[in-house]
């Protein structure tokens, strides 16, 4: 399987969530993150199965969060652009470049 790079920003926004969550329900951060994780698991197993998204970005939806995963898929990896919120900014992060990690 190839290599998964997170961009430093989709990072950020990861620890932003879980800090959120666990300010909700405390431990909600973990729920949170298990989540991400899976979601990032499936697409590594089969990027193509992501749907397209623009700029030649795809998406993988997070299960029981209002986030996605932005991603390229790259011939010797792949790069997470960003852990987006689904009610935020729409496309907020389509300019970020895969040599900014």
């Amino acid at each position: 399987m190839k290599p998964i790079i997170i961009q430093t920003e989709a990072k950020v926004e990861l620890a932003e969530g879980m800090a959120w969550y666990d300010e909700q329900v405390p431990g909600l951060s973990l729920d949170f993150l298990a989540e991400v994780e899976r979601a990032i698991q499936r697409l590594r197993q089969n990027p193509q199965w992501c749907p397209p998204h623009k700029f030649g970005f795809r998406k993988q939806c997070v299960r029981r969060f209002p986030y996605r995963i932005y991603f390229m898929d790259q011939a010797d990896m792949i790069w997470v652009a960003a852990v987006a919120h689904t009610s935020r900014k729409p496309d907020y992060w389509t300019t970020r470049k895969l040599n900014e990690t």
